[in-house]
């Protein structure tokens, strides 16, 4: 083995090599991505100095607000910054910024303006990867709106079901009381509805029918009121006749 050698203050010793930084013996400075670390510490916020660390840039208008994930901010910035120079970097962080704001339509136009001023391929493949993801969730939210409008639709459906259920029950018509109580559970099931349907059988004289309804609540929605009200009239029916 080779004895080690010894230098004084790690001279001519290489640790690893970086892009980031280097002395500067010349002018007694250290220089980070072209910058004086001195002056960066001056002048400079901690969050810009961050971002020039992992980026080699400097933030432009709205960089540091994105960087922070304050997209109001970067919002308004961007704004202000395509009033007055159309660049499509600017139009293409401002529609990231919409778009994280869940403000689609806004997201979508800065998109395709970038898409279609930009003169990179780069940037280009990344305003219409955006185009997509708005697309994508667009479509999400229409359906989740569709929904939650097919959704209250059926409910409606189902409670005016229910109300006509009761007043053919209130005036003894108990057969149509059960086929309209049937037919609101069909459109929503809910543990209400399944106890009448329950109670409607027990009236009839179905007593096998109405146990096994009255018994299917519990399993199904445990804490739901109807519960207990189930299990009173499952010990008042007691045990079917053969």
């Amino acid at each position: 083995m080779t004895p080690e050698s010894y230098s004084p203050g790690l001279e001519g010793v290489i640790a690893t090599d970086t892009q980031i930084s280097f002395l500067d013996v010349d002018h007694e400075r250290i220089v980070v991505r072209g910058y004086d670390l001195i002056e960066l510490a001056r002048r400079v916020h901690y969050a810009d100095v961050a971002f020039l660390l992992i980026h080699g840039a400097l933030p432009g208008p709205g960089k540091q607000a994105m960087f922070a994930n304050d997209y109001q901010t970067a919002r308004r910035r961007y704004q202000e910054a395509v009033s007055w120079d159309p660049d499509p970097k600017y139009w293409f962080n401002l529609a990231v910024a919409n778009v994280q704001l869940g403000l689609l339509d806004e997201g979508n136009i800065a998109a395709r303006r970038a898409l279609q001023s930009a003169s990179s391929e780069g940037l280009k493949h990344k305003a219409q990867k955006l185009l997509d993801i708005i697309a994508r969730e667009d479509a999400k939210a229409r359906g989740a709106a569709a929904s939650a409008t097919s959704a209250a639709s059926a409910e409606s459906e189902a409670a005016k079901l229910a109300n006509a259920a009761e007043a053919e029950a209130a005036a003894g018509r108990y057969d149509n009381a059960l086929a309209q109580f049937r037919r609101a559970y069909e459109v929503v099931p809910q543990a209400e509805v399944l106890f009448n349907i329950g109670k409607m059988e027990h009236r009839l004289g179905r007593c096998a029918e109405a146990v096994r309804t009255l018994q299917r609540i519990e399993p199904t929605w445990p804490h739901d009121p109807a519960v207990p009200r189930a299990g009173q009239l499952l010990r008042q029916i007691g045990r079917c006749p053969p």
